[in-house]
């Protein structure tokens, strides 16, 4: 057993669970490598990072708002709750709750005695918090006081997710499925798909449940009664993200740099997308977008992907080849937010990247706006644009669109 906890710390420290967890400009300040995001009620970002802070960054500006200490271990993963409270989980256990608005933390929560691995956020607003010391507790975010500690799992555990009646879906190293009642903290179902780890979890728009497993397929399951729906047999590599499309289907990442999406109805195969890089192992990340296209990312590219044919619509490259893309987070306001593994947080204005003619003059103004009251303590990034084929320079980011032209400042 200690083998196996030894083998998921290494494979652990190169992925990033915001996939499984619920949840343009450079935000500056950040020297460690990037954690999941997650959007604030207000369309503000924050980030966890290794060098024990997080960075909440204004999505308007690009500048740091403020910064909230964190003096224990580095931050692991972060929640947003129904009240706009930032959670935010540490690898020694603790969680901190804190107002986003002056940076205050209103109380630390401490009952974990192993490092949290996800954060959910309950139909009713309470958080839920998973651990490596294979328990999940149920939080109290009023005031911080433990209502249920769930203690069922026999080792650590990878996912979380809410069911449509509000019950809580918890997948583990130990291979199995459990099914909460979030209101008393019963245990409601034990579902055993087969053998592999539960790497990911997600829910469909009928209430089925997905599980990606290490034995390398996905299973849709009954959530009332566990029972097998249909089994994918997707590929050589075991699927390290699950996001569920705004028409239904069901689009899973894998380590062997392939994107497939499939039809939850039957079954099938729709589309087989090869997102392509040179590492064979990379993360591939998905978001869905505000207009349903799919977000991918590998390595120091972002590549954009219609949902409905399998094409590609656009390329965003980050031509700094000795940073790596970790994370993604769809914003409130349809943006992209960016995470580097060197601390650094981009967003990308995606009306802007797609020419979204009816916005572009207010983004132009904007941008014009921002970078005059721009303090002179944080850096300006070049905006400029690239004639012909080769497509726009925004911000840094090459990006590969054809009827790209003017001048964006």
């Amino acid at each position: 057993m200690r083998a196996n906890f030894i083998i998921f710390y290494q494979i652990f420290s190169i992925l990033t669970f915001n996939s499984y967890c619920e949840v343009g400009k450079i935000l500056l300040g950040h020297s460690r490598k990037e954690k999941p995001l997650e959007a604030l009620n207000k369309g503000d970002l924050s980030s966890g990072l290794d060098d024990r802070t997080i960075n909440i960054g204004n999505t308007k500006n690009g500048i740091i708002k403020m910064t909230l200490e964190n003096n224990l271990v580095s931050v692991n993963h972060l929640a947003v709750l129904k009240n706009g409270d930032l959670a935010s989980s540490s690898k020694d256990g603790t969680i901190k709750i804190w107002d986003p608005n002056d940076g205050s933390v209103k109380f630390t929560l401490n009952e974990h005695s192993k490092g949290i691995l996800c954060l959910a956020v309950l139909k009713n607003g309470v958080l839920a918090s998973a651990s490596f010391n294979s328990t999940i507790i149920i939080w109290n975010t009023n005031d911080g006081s433990v209502k249920f500690t769930l203690n069922e799992h026999s080792e650590g555990i990878l996912c979380l997710a809410v069911l449509k009646n509000g019950d809580l879906a918890s997948g583990s190293i130990d291979g199995k499925i459990k099914i909460w009642n979030t209101i008393d903290g019963q245990l409601k179902k034990t579902f055993i798909p087969d053998s592999g780890w539960v790497w990911s979890l997600a829910i469909l728009q009928n209430g089925d449940l997905a599980s990606g497993s290490g034995d390398k397929t996905i299973k849709i399951l009954n959530a009332n009664d566990g029972s097998l729906k249909m089994k994918l047999n997707v590929s050589s590599a075991w699927a390290q993200s699950l996001e569920v499309l705004k028409n239904g289907d069901l689009a899973s990442g894998f380590g062997d740099n392939t994107i497939k999406i499939w039809d939850t109805n039957d079954g099938s195969l729709k589309m087989n997308i090869n997102v392509g890089s040179e590492w064979a192992q990379s993360l591939t990340v998905l978001k869905t977008l505000k207009n349903g296209d799919l977000a991918s990312a590998i390595d120091q590219t972002i590549k954009i992907w219609n949902t409905n044919d399998g094409s590609l619509k656009n390329t965003l490259t980050d031509p700094v080849k000795t940073r790596y893309i970790k994370t993604l987070a769809v914003l409130y306001n349809g943006d992209l937010a960016v995470g580097y593994d060197d601390g650094s947080i981009k967003i990308l204005n995606m009306n802007l990247i797609f020419g979204d003619t009816e916005n572009k003059a207010k983004t132009k103004s904007d941008t014009q706006d921002n970078e005059e009251k721009s303090n002179s303590s944080y850096s300006k990034e070049s905006e400029s644009v690239i004639e012909g084929d080769k497509g726009c320079n925004f911000n840094d980011f090459l990006v590969n669109k054809d009827d790209c032209k003017g001048n964006l400042r």
